[in-house]
């Protein structure tokens, strides 16, 4: 690997984070931008990087018929965790979602791969 490419993967896996804590912060934009010295177009411009990122490595892990993208991890039928009350919350960035044991697999692996493309 060349430096400019790894420079530019680092870029993406910091500006990733960064995404990420503006989700999780439940802030605006224009104020999480504010308070951190960003720019708008610098945040709204990665913020399109690691959404294709995201999207590409969809595709290639729906190339390669996996389940899931590289990185995350399938659970095995004898490794499902058990959840209080027959039910588990998943959160995916804003979004929350309720799985209990009558949620279809491959539903669920379609949900999870639409939103983490967002």
């Amino acid at each position: 690997m060349d430096t400019q490419r790894i420079t530019a993967q680092i870029r993406l896996s910091n500006w990733g984070n960064i995404v990420k804590e503006r989700m999780e912060s439940g802030q605006g934009v224009n104020q999480f931008c504010e308070e951190r010295g960003i720019t708008r177009s610098a945040y709204y411009y990665w913020q399109k990087r690691v959404r294709e990122s995201a999207y590409l490595k969809t595709l290639e892990a729906k190339s390669k018929n996996e389940l899931v993208p590289g990185g995350w991890m399938e659970l095995k039928e004898n490794d499902k965790p058990v959840a209080s009350g027959g039910a588990l919350a998943i959160e995916v960035g804003i979004f929350n979602i309720k799985v209990d044991m009558d949620t279809d697999a491959l539903l669920l692996s379609k949900v999870l791969r639409a939103l983490v493309a967002l």
